[in-house]
């Protein structure tokens, strides 16, 4: 068929590249060219691509056996048999370095053609179909194969060049399937990850809005698949510095994204890191809580599981964080309310971290952004309120009457702190009075609950709000007076 190659890749560039032709002729096409590249690309011994040996779950559990003592006879030849299979891996590797070179420096013969179909293959990462995009990804997982490193270099670049704030929602999701692609088949080296490990983590929380929709689910599913085909790809001593991020990344996803099959393929990738790669934080712990069929309840992930997570000190302040920055402001108001009460199950885990820090912040959020954080960060402050004066009320019912004087000091101090914190944020002017309004509190019923935090935070609102109208007042009044001038 190659006679026939540079005729077939004409005919197929001539057909016209609108999308009116429907999923089935796009995929049809994108599916010989890539059998059309694959013509002009003979294969080869691609030497330069990574090379794990043997790809056992024995060799993370090799470590622990030798640890605990086992000396078991059956395991310890099988172990053997593993490290001599391994070992003969590593002859392989070291047999054919020697022509590693020249299949670095391999060229083609017909490297025209091959580039202007990967560039078509790139382009059809951009299909509205999810079916097309996922045929080009596989082709150019495919041609990746055998050409040289350079090459697939900068084939990886032209990739990653998709994951850009100008690209649209399809265009992220096919350029993770093409980094799963290449990542699976051994054709990411290690040096290239710091240029990579990025673009996953933006992916796994990618969210577009368009007017009364959203975009972004398929991505952050795609952002999931990437980080499971690399725990199957990579040694863990070639992982080892991107565990904290990716870790943290997958578990903030597998709690508190949106969509069930999401947090479900993050939960998924989560499990295959622990398995393959064995060295993420707490990573049995958290597998078992918040397995497959865990994560399926959204209120139960964000009012349960986060908290039995918290309990591990490398995943607290990610998730405070995740939650403050980005689901009190998410655009679907059941998230945010969530997330407030996620906040207030999360307080006890570090009290001092939340109301030196993250109260500020919600308070300071809900002036000075958009009005769904405005919302969200409103519902934060109650939900904080009600956290602080519970513990406070538990600690002063548990202690006897010198404890409690301590207790009461302490939620002075705090009551003290949330004072400064409104009056340094909800300053007269700044806002109309519509935004101090004090019905806050998410739960009326916890009104009895509140004594010493509440009363004071009360009476420093409806302070403020009679400031804030007086001060509209008098500029309404200036407004008025004003004469108007004649045109």
């Amino acid at each position: 068929m190659l006679p026939y190659a540079s005729d077939l890749l004409d005919a197929v560039l001539q057909l016209p590249g609108d999308s009116s032709k429907g999923i089935l002729l796009c995929r049809l096409e994108t599916k010989v060219l890539q059998r059309i590249g694959l013509l002009f690309c003979p294969p080869i011994n691609t030497t330069w691509q990574y090379q794990r040996g043997c790809r056992s779950l024995q060799d993370n559990l090799e470590s622990l056996l030798m640890n605990h003592g086992n000396k078991d006879s059956s395991v310890s030849a099988k172990v053997a048999d593993h490290s001599l299979y391994t070992g003969f891996q590593n002859n392989i590797s070291s047999d054919i370095s020697g022509d590693c070179s020249l299949t670095m420096n391999y060229e083609l013969s017909n490297t025209d053609e091959v580039a202007e179909v990967i560039d078509k293959l790139i382009s059809a990462l951009r299909n509205q179909f999810t079916g097309v995009r996922w045929s080009a990804a596989k082709g150019i997982g495919r041609i990746c194969s055998r050409l040289s490193s350079s090459m697939v270099n900068d084939v990886l670049s032209a990739v990653l060049s998709l994951c850009t704030k100008l690209e649209p929602y399809t265009a992220w999701h096919g350029a993770c399937l093409a980094l799963a692609e290449l990542g699976r088949r051994s054709l990411l080296l290690p040096s290239k990850l710091p240029e990579v490990i990025p673009v996953v983590l933006r992916a796994l929380f990618y969210d577009e809005r368009s007017g009364d929709h959203n975009y972004g689910s398929n991505v952050r599913d795609a952002g999931c698949y990437v980080c499971w085909a690399f725990a199957r790809a990579y040694h863990p001593k070639d992982f080892v510095d991107y565990v904290i991020p990716i870790a943290s990344s997958l578990v903030l996803v597998s709690l508190f994204d949106r969509e069930v099959s999401v947090r479900r393929a993050a939960s998924a990738a989560f499990q295959e890191n622990v398995g393959r790669q064995g060295q993420f934080p707490h990573g049995i712990e958290i597998l078992t809580t918040c397995d497959y069929f865990s994560v399926g309840n959204r209120a139960h992930c964000y009012l349960q599981l986060s908290v039995s997570v918290a309990k591990f000190k490398e995943y607290i302040e990610p998730m405070i964080g995740h939650l403050v920055n980005v689901r009190l402001g998410h655009w679907d108001d059941s998230i945010r309310y969530l997330a407030a009460c996620a906040l207030g199950k999360l307080y006890i885990a570090d009290p001092d971290y939340m109301m030196e820090i993250v109260l500020p912040q919600i308070i300071s959020g809900s002036i000075k952004s958009t009005l769904h954080n405005q919302q969200g960060c409103i519902f934060g402050t109650g939900e904080l309120l009600c956290a602080s004066s519970s513990i406070s009320n538990n600690n002063s019912n548990s202690n006897n009457s010198n404890s409690n004087s301590i207790s009461n000091s302490n939620s002075n101090n705090n009551s003290n702190k949330i004072k400064l914190n409104l009056k340094k944020y909800w300053t007269a002017g700044e806002t109309a009075p519509q935004r101090l309004n004090i019905d806050f509190l998410p739960d009326t019923n916890k009104i009895n609950e509140f004594k010493i935090t509440l009363s004071n935070t009360l009476q420093t609102l409806q302070d403020l709000l009679k400031e804030e109208e007086t001060t509209i007042k008098d500029n309404w009044k200036g407004i008025k007076e004003t004469p108007i001038p004649a045109c």
